[in-house]
Formats: C-alpha cells, structure tokens, sequence
C-alpha cells in the first residue's frame, strides 16, 4: 500500500460559543490513506438498513483510535463501520458534511 492521500481524523466534543452549546470537531489528526470504493455487495447491503456507504479508507491500524469522523477532500464523513486487518484498518464511511470547512 502506498498511502498517497491525506485524510483528517475528528475527534468530536461538545464546544461552548456565544453562550450556547453544540458538538464540533475538537481535535484533527492527519493519516495518509489509500483511497477504495465501497463494495457492491456491501454497498447494497448497508443500503437496505439506511446507510449509503460512499468509500472506504485503508489506514495504518496504530493511527485510528475509535474516532467516528475524518474528513476527506474538504468533506466530513461518518466511519460506519472497520475492518482491522493486523497491519491496516479498513474505514467504511458515509458522507456526513459536504464541504466542511478547514
């Protein structure tokens, strides 16, 4: 594997602005990646129970710590789901925030 591209781990947290409270990204972790597509099979399959897997990242396993977010290419997406594989991680990811600020 290569890891050519560069992807984002969020870590989420509740943040306090102007008096009022919200969850937001509190700490961003760069990884390089290696970029695949969702699986058909998989791809329907998480279709039927509402989710639309939109990729999957392939990362070193020592550089994911549980985070449910990362962006990637200016876009926020949910993990859905891994698949640890010893040395690498599998993040199956549904997009969560078109065009997320950097």
């Amino acid at each position: 594997m290569m890891f050519r591209e560069v992807a984002f781990l969020l870590t989420m947290g509740i943040v306090k602005r102007g008096g009022v409270q919200y969850e937001d990204v509190v700490e961003r972790a760069m990884i390089f990646v290696d970029k695949k597509s969702a699986g058909m099979q998989e791809f329907y399959l998480a279709q039927q129970s509402g989710t639309k897997l939109e990729m999957q990242l392939v990362a070193r396993t020592e550089e994911y710590n549980g985070q449910e977010f990362l962006e990637f290419n200016k876009n926020q997406y949910k993990i859905v789901r891994t698949y640890d594989k010893e040395d690498f991680i599998e993040l199956k990811c549904e997009l969560y925030n078109e065009g997320a600020d950097d």
